[in-house]
């Protein structure tokens, strides 16, 4: 333990004895930590407002085209196949579910903006949302419509009572409710179903700009299951009696397929990359730290070689010193994160999550960058030579 103390005490006295160096190393690896926090919180960030909208359908497992490779595609199946499932005694309900994009109006700017509408029969709420529970009666009116309080201001005044144009079509405001925004679109409305047909079997709507032939053509089958049931065994006997146009996968893996999607084919490997270049940034900071720090201690690590300390010896120091370091540049690090995540999701509306298992692998990372640099630092000090250093000094 004495020899972990002076180990410890020799490595605080070399960090602290030039202190413009030491705060330098401080916020050098603030500055990385920020970089990956931020990185993997944006990455995260898209993920969790990309699929917010799947995790609150009320729905055991989903319904959809076999060629649906992403949700944003539209590729519809035929509500017949709804009913097909329903037939089995499991299923206790098989809703359509239809999504698109249009654009909104703002009354003041006259300004048009691209917005996602949702929309499904108004006899039952297919969100896990219970503020939409009091609206469901006035969606049964046409041209009515719940905008999401959540979406961005440029959108205009979205409040109850509004009126505006959904893609040259009079729409109503007869309610709210609370969603938020992603990366695919900065606003929400839902509609009942009837109300979105009147709209787009007249207008385009969508990337694809498609118009809807009927409300036979549907985007998302929801089904819900009785309590018990085996899910695998489930799918398994749908996918037999159903034809292959259609695919069903649980709620939690068809979230996990689009999260899979979003992280590997769009803006997710960019962030993860971000996240790289900061550690690797760190790295070779902390290097050039430590390695000017030897330089400058030179003689000191030569006399205790000469009195007998082996290189693991004062490799141990260094690392120590290492420690210190990646453990004081963390901490401003992750309160600078935390702001600056923060000021974004509301400046934003997208959800950018700093969650505990993802402090603990930065801070992890954060040990081992400094870790490594320092390894690769000390390698000079095998070389060291007491006679040459004394030499050199006299």
């Amino acid at each position: 333990m004495q020899v972990l103390l002076f180990k410890a005490s020799l490595s605080w006295r070399n960090l602290i004895h030039h202190r413009q160096r030491f705060v330098a190393a401080i916020f050098a690896v603030g500055f990385a930590v920020m970089l990956m926090f931020t990185q993997i919180g944006f990455r995260n960030g898209m993920l969790a407002s990309n699929v917010a909208f799947l995790q609150l359908l009320n729905a055991d497992l989903i319904m959809i085209n076999s060629q649906r490779n992403i949700t944003t595609l539209e590729r519809t199946f035929k509500k017949t196949r709804l009913y097909q499932a329903q037939s089995l005694l499991e299923i206790t309900g098989a809703d359509a579910f239809y999504l698109t994009l249009a654009t909104w109006k703002n009354e003041i700017t006259s300004k048009e903006r691209v917005i996602r509408v949702f929309a499904f029969n108004p006899e039952k709420n297919l969100f896990l949302l219970p503020e939409i529970e009091p609206s469901l009666n006035a969606l049964k009116r046409a041209d009515t419509v719940l905008t999401d309080l959540k979406s961005k201001a440029a959108y205009g005044a979205m409040e109850e009572g509004v009126s505006t144009e959904l893609s040259g079509y009079r729409i109503k405001v007869v309610g709210n409710f609370t969603l938020g925004t992603d990366f695919i679109a900065d606003g929400n409305l839902i509609m009942g179903d009837r109300t979105f047909f009147d709209i787009f079997s007249q207008r385009p709507s969508g990337f694809a700009g498609n118009f809807r032939k009927s409300l036979e053509d549907v985007d998302l089958g929801l089904l819900t299951v009785k309590k018990g049931t085996n899910f695998q065994q489930l799918i398994t006997h749908l996918e037999q009696i159903l034809p292959n146009d259609v695919h069903i996968l649980t709620k939690q893996d068809y979230v996990a397929r689009e999260i899979k999607f979003y992280s590997t084919a769009t803006l997710g490997f960019i962030f993860t990359l971000g996240a790289i270049i900061g550690f690797v940034i760190g790295t070779v900071i902390v290097y050039n730290i430590i390695t000017t720090d030897i330089k400058q201690n030179m003689v000191q690590y030569g006399t205790l070689r000469a009195i007998g300390h082996s290189s693991q010896y004062l490799l141990s120091v260094i690392l120590l010193q290492s420690l210190f370091i990646a453990i004081l540049g963390f901490i401003p690090g992750l309160l600078i994160s935390i702001l600056l995540c923060a000021s974004l999701s509301q400046l934003t509306g997208l959800l950018i999550p700093l969650e505990l298992h993802v402090g603990i692998s930065i801070f992890l990372s954060t040990i081992l960058m400094c870790l490594f640099a320092a390894i690769i630092a000390a390698r000079r000090l095998d070389k060291i030579d007491p006679a040459d250093i004394y030499a050199q000094k006299f």
